[in-house]
C-alpha cells in the first residue's frame, strides 16, 4: 500500500501539468459573428478550411460560402463584424475585409512579425467614436499578447498588460464597458491609450486597466480529472455578460450581471476595487449567475443586440456529436438553427 501511494505521488506532478496543459491551451473564440442586421449569422466552418457558412437566422437555412483568391483553403483564425457590416477576418497573419457577394476578401494590414492570433474583435470604446478599435489576442514564443489596431494607425502595436494573461479580445457594449477573459476568468478592464510621448520606442498602444469579476473558472484535480473548466470567451448580452467554459471534454454557457456601476468608465487607471470591494462585486455576480448550458464543448458563441429587440445568442455546442447551432432569442428556450455537416 505504502509503494502505491508513493507511485501516486510521484505521479501527480505530470499529472498536473498535463491537465493545465489540456485546459489552458489555446481555443479560437471568435468563430462565428453577426450581421450588423442581426439576421445572418457567419460560422468559420468546423472541419473545411477557408469556408464560412451563412446562417439565416428566420428561416433555419444556410449555405457555405468557399473563400476564394488569397484565402481560398486557408484557416480563418477569427471573424468578427465591422462597424459598417463589413466581415473582418484573422487569416495569413493578416486581417481582411470581406462583403458578402464578393468574390475575394481584401487585405488590410499585416499582423506584427512573430505573432499568431487566435481571437479577433471590433469594438467602440467610447460613445461617439467615430473609429472602432480592432483588438487582437495572440500569441508570442508562447506566451499570450493583446494587440490592438487603433484609428488612424496603420498597423497592430502591443497592449501592455502588467501581471496579467489576456484569454480572448475585449467585447463592449453600446456604453462602452468592455469584458474579456484574463487569466482564465471574466474581468472587467478598459485601454488607457498613449499619446505619442507615452509611447516612446516602445511603440506600445497603452495599458490594460482591469479586475477580475467573476470567479467562474471550475479548477479540480485528481487522478481522472473528472472536470476542469476555464473560461474561453466572453460576450456581454444586453444587461449580462455571458462566459462560455471549456475544458478538455467540457463546455458550459454560464450568464451573470457585471456590477450595476461600470468599473472603469470615467475613473482614473489605479482606481481599483479593494479586497473588500472586489468580494463583495464577485460575489454579487456569482449570486446572479444561470447555467444556460452544461454539457459537451461548445464554441462560436457570439451575441446581437439592438434597441427595443431581443438579444439574439448563437453558439455551436457537443463538438464531439451533432455540432449543432443553437440560438436563443431574449428569454425563449434555445432553439436549433441547423449543424455543421458529418465528417
Amino acid at each position: 500500500m505504502q509503494t502505491a501511494c508513493i507511485m501516486v505521488r510521484k505521479l501527480l506532478p505530470a499529472l498536473s501539468i498535463a491537465i493545465l496543459a489540456a485546459i489552458s491551451c489555446p481555443a479560437r473564440a471568435s468563430e462565428a459573428t453577426f450581421s450588423k442586421d442581426g439576421n445572418t449569422v457567419f460560422l468559420v466552418a468546423l472541419l473545411e478550411e477557408g469556408k464560412l457558412h451563412q446562417i439565416d437566422v428566420a428561416k433555419k437555412e444556410s449555405k457555405t460560402i468557399a473563400l476564394a483568391g488569397e484565402l481560398a483553403g486557408k484557416a480563418i483564425a477569427g471573424i468578427a463584424t465591422g462597424k459598417d457590416g463589413e466581415l473582418l477576418l484573422a487569416a495569413e497573419n493578416s486581417l481582411w475585409q470581406w462583403r458578402p457577394g464578393e468574390k475575394e476578401a481584401k487585405k488590410l494590414v499585416a499582423f506584427p512579425k512573430g505573432y499568431q492570433v487566435w481571437d479577433i474583435s471590433c469594438v467602440t470604446l467610447k460613445l461617439g467614436d467615430a473609429a472602432p478599435r480592432i483588438f487582437a489576442m495572440a500569441y508570442k514564443d508562447d506566451q499570450p499578447a493583446l494587440l490592438v489596431k487603433l484609428p488612424g494607425k496603420s498597423g497592430f502595436l502591443p497592449v501592455f498588460c502588467r501581471r496579467c494573461e489576456p484569454g480572448s479580445a475585449p467585447m463592449a457594449t453600446s456604453q462602452g464597458r468592455m469584458f474579456m477573459v484574463a487569466n482564465h476568468d471574466v474581468w472587467e478592464t478598459c485601454l488607457t491609450e498613449y499619446d505619442a510621448e507615452e509611447r516612446g520606442e516602445s511603440e506600445q498602444a497603452g495599458v490594460l486597466a482591469g479586475c477580475r469579476i467573476a470567479p467562474l473558472a471550475m479548477m479540480n484535480t485528481d487522478l481522472a480529472n473528472s472536470g476542469a473548466m476555464v473560461v474561453r470567451h466572453v460576450v456581454p448580452a444586453g444587461d449580462r455578460v455571458i462566459a462560455l467554459c471549456g475544458g478538455r471534454h467540457l463546455g458550459a454557457l454560464v450568464e451573470f450581471a457585471p456590477p450595476s456601476k461600470p468599473l472603469y468608465i470615467g475613473n482614473a487607471d489605479e482606481e481599483h476595487p479593494d479586497l473588500p470591494a472586489q468580494i463583495a462585486l464577485m460575489r454579487k455576480c456569482l449570486e446572479s449567475a444561470k447555467v444556460l448550458y452544461d454539457g459537451s464543448p461548445c464554441d462560436a458563441l457570439c451575441v446581437h443586440e439592438a434597441e427595443g429587440k431581443p438579444v439574439r445568442v448563437f453558439w455551436r455546442q457537443d463538438l464531439e456529436g451533432d455540432r449543432q447551432w443553437m440560438l436563443r432569442e431574449g428569454d425563449k428556450a434555445p432553439e436549433v438553427l441547423g449543424k455543421d455537416s458529418a465528417e
